[in-house]
C-alpha cells in the first residue's frame, strides 16, 4: 500500500456524500505498499480505509468484493467493503465524462488527445469509454503506437487521457 495518486480532503469528503458512514474528518496516506494508493479516512462515526486500485486485473475486482462482502457477513475478521447508498462498491470515474459509474459510453470525440509511449505528439479521438461494474473500458485506441497486448490498458491510463486529464485539473484549479 501507498499513494500514487494523491487525493484531497475536499475530493474524498465529496466521495463520502454517496456513504452512509458518517462526515468527513481526517484523510491520511499510507507510506508502505507497491501498486495501489491507500488511505486511512476518519469519519465522525469511523475510521476507513480507501483504496485506489490502479494495478493488477480489473476484471477480478467484482469477485474480491463479492468475496468479502460473504467473509464479512459471515463474521470472519476481513475488511468489509462498504457500498453507497445505492448499493454500489466499485467505482469508475470516466475520463471522458468525468461522471462515476457512467455505463453510457464517453463518445471518441470527446477524447481531446492522448501521448504515445514514445512521446511523438498528442492524438485526438483515440477511443471512447465507458464504466461496468466499477472498472473502466475503452474499445481499442485508434493508434497502433497504444496497442497492448491482452487488452488491459490500465498502464497506459495517464498517456490515454492526458489532454483530458490536463483540462479537468485546469478547470477545478481555474487555471486556463
Amino acid at each position: 500500500m501507498a499513494v500514487f495518486t494523491p487525493l484531497s480532503d475536499a475530493q474524498v469528503a465529496a466521495f463520502l456524500e454517496k456513504f452512509d458512514v458518517g462526515s468527513f474528518v481526517a484523510l491520511q496516506g499510507v507510506a508502505g505498499g507497491t501498486e495501489n494508493s491507500t488511505f486511512f479516512v476518519t469519519t465522525d462515526r469511523r475510521e476507513l480505509v480507501l483504496t485506489l486500485f490502479e494495478q493488477g486485473e480489473h476484471e477480478e475486482l467484482p469477485f474480491f468484493v463479492e468475496l468479502l462482502d460473504y467473509l464479512d457477513e459471515h463474521r470472519l475478521p476481513v475488511p468489509g467493503t462498504i457500498h453507497d447508498r445505492e448499493g454500489v462498491a466499485l467505482h469508475c470515474v470516466n475520463p471522458l465524462t468525468w461522471r462515476a459509474n457512467q455505463s453510457r459510453r464517453g463518445e471518441r470525440k470527446r477524447h481531446h488527445g492522448g501521448v504515445p509511449p514514445d512521446l511523438s505528439g498528442i492524438d485526438p479521438e483515440l477511443t471512447d469509454a465507458g464504466c461496468n461494474n466499477g472498472i473502466l473500458y475503452i474499445s481499442p485506441p485508434a493508434v497502433p503506437a497504444y496497442e497492448i497486448r491482452g487488452g488491459n490498458y490500465h498502464a497506459l491510463d495517464y498517456n490515454l487521457f492526458y489532454i483530458n486529464l490536463r483540462r479537468n485539473l485546469a478547470e477545478r484549479l481555474g487555471v486556463h
